[in-house]
């Protein structure tokens, strides 16, 4: 079961990472997946990443939490949706293929998308941005 996803940066600099830190269990852990650039994405202001979480089998009611990480010219930036995190919550499904239920994951407002095995996981280390809207580039795009 995956999450995929693509992700639009401002083009602050050539050298650019950008990661998808991740959890199943409110942080208690955590796994960083780096995102991949998307070849011909840039349109001169923004790039587009991919990328894709596989979460293994999760039980209904389960939470994927995530948060975005945009680092360039020595600089870090995060956009954890407001301080809510992205959030997709696991659900039954009845239109799963044959009809015989299935997982969903959905997040809210209920965008549904297509739900094996979870990666090793590290401890969370608490982090901080100490940019404000007129310097984070996340919020100059929105």
């Amino acid at each position: 079961n995956t999450v995929t996803g693509i992700v639009r940066v401002l083009n602050v600099s050539f050298h650019k990472a950008v990661t998808v830190r991740w959890t199943v269990n409110d942080w208690s852990t955590h796994m960083d997946q780096p995102a991949t650039y998307v070849d011909g994405s840039s349109d001169g202001v923004t790039d587009k990443f991919s990328f894709q979480l596989c979460l293994g089998s999760l039980p209904v009611g389960s939470r994927v939490q995530f948060c975005l990480r945009y680092a360039t010219n020595g600089q870090e930036f995060w956009d954890s949706n407001n301080g809510s995190n992205y959030v997709f919550q696991v659900f039954l499904s009845t239109n799963s293929p044959g009809g015989g239920g299935g997982v969903t994951y959905r997040s809210s407002p209920a965008m549904s998308i297509t739900s094996s095995k979870l990666p090793s996981s590290a401890t969370y280390q608490p982090f901080s941005s100490s940019s404000h809207h007129g310097d984070d580039p996340w919020m100059r795009f929105m």
